[in-house]
């Protein structure tokens, strides 16, 4: 397969080739779809790969696997205590807009993509966005 800026699953490939078997690939990315706007032009299918990833990622944190999403926890696990099992998560800050972002690199680097594409107030005339992946 060749690498396609805008095909979501082609950047997922390279950028996090663990999760390319995953059997929710496909509907993971139909509903990042649906969450990304096409106003980010070429950067779209970026976005949307980012957002997949960092749903996984924090399935993964939460001790999900393919077929389940996990405990709905996340953060790294920072205390551990075997008598009475005790655990204790450290979650980045999640006041803001990005807050739920900030829980996996993946987050992080969607949150800086989408800060970088705010399009600037404009007046009545329409703007297209250059290098679209539409």
């Amino acid at each position: 397969m060749a690498f396609d800026k805008c095909d979501p699953a082609s950047i997922i490939a390279v950028r996090a080739p663990q999760y390319s078997a995953n059997p929710r690939l496909t509907d993971l990315i139909g509903l990042s779809e649906l969450q990304t706007s096409k106003v980010l032009g070429d950067k779209w299918g970026l976005a949307v790969a980012l957002r997949v990833m960092h749903t996984l990622a924090v399935e993964d944190l939460n001790g999900g696997s393919d077929t389940d999403s996990g405990s709905g926890e996340a953060g790294a696990i920072t205390e551990v205590k075997e008598g009475d099992l005790s655990k204790k998560r450290d979650l980045p800050s999640s006041s803001g807009i990005n807050g739920g972002l900030m829980t996996t690199v993946y987050g992080q680097e969607l949150a800086t993509l989408l800060k970088s594409s705010v399009i600037p107030a404009v007046n009545r005339f329409t703007t297209i966005p250059v290098g679209s992946c539409a």
